[in-house]
């Protein structure tokens, strides 16, 4: 098929898993330091890309990859975190949403949460920072995180607030806005592949 064609010219399989897209932004393998474009935040490092997708998406791309900007959790919450991603694991509901129960018990109103599944493609990426947990690491994504999962290369950044809310909304598009509403560039390219085949 052309997906597999395409996916093959850049030695990519017909599905990346978000641990095969994301796993070198992992806090426990990169760590974190300051946040060069958010004071009072820390940000995710990377290390050296593991997977044929990291590879891609990073390229030729050298220095600091942006938008690695950590939310900051309350210990509760990462505690709420930790025990959302466990009970989801042991019940084998990743990359789904939380069922009724689940809300209930942690006080949760919206219906979007789920966690990552390290070993299976993303579910789509939402505007909502909070409706995706990290699959090891008790807290949500970082904007990088979701471009990486959208396939927005390490090189392009993105501008503006982080989040907004309210009356705001209707004026900015922050970060995590930005990332969802795009078509993924990977997608972008290969209609653009196919198009030309037929064109030419």
């Amino acid at each position: 098929s052309a997906k597999a064609r395409c996916l093959g010219e850049r030695g990519l399989r017909q599905r990346v898993s978000s641990r095969q897209a994301i796993s070198d932004l992992e806090r426990d393998h990169a760590g974190t330091g300051p946040c060069p474009d958010s004071d009072g935040y820390d940000a995710l490092l990377t290390t050296a890309p593991r997977t044929a997708y990291q590879r891609l998406m990073r390229g030729d791309f050298v220095g600091v990859v942006p938008d690695t900007r950590l939310a900051k959790h309350r210990p509760h919450i990462v505690e709420r975190f930790a025990s959302i991603i466990a009970e989801c694991k042991a019940a084998g509901r990743l990359s789904v949403q939380l069922n009724r129960e689940m809300r209930e018990h942690y006080g949760i109103k919206k219906m979007a949460t789920r966690v990552l599944d390290p070993e299976r493609a993303a579910p789509t990426i939402t505007s909502m920072p909070d409706d995706l947990l990290h699959y090891s690491e008790p807290r949500t994504l970082t904007v990088r995180e979701n471009a990486r999962l959208q396939s927005f290369p390490d090189w392009f950044s993105f501008h503006g607030k982080y989040t907004t809310g309210g009356d705001r909304r209707a004026r900015e598009v922050p970060r995590f806005t930005q990332v969802a509403n795009a078509v993924p560039p990977l997608i972008a390219e290969m209609w653009g592949e196919v198009l030309l085949r037929y064109l030419v």
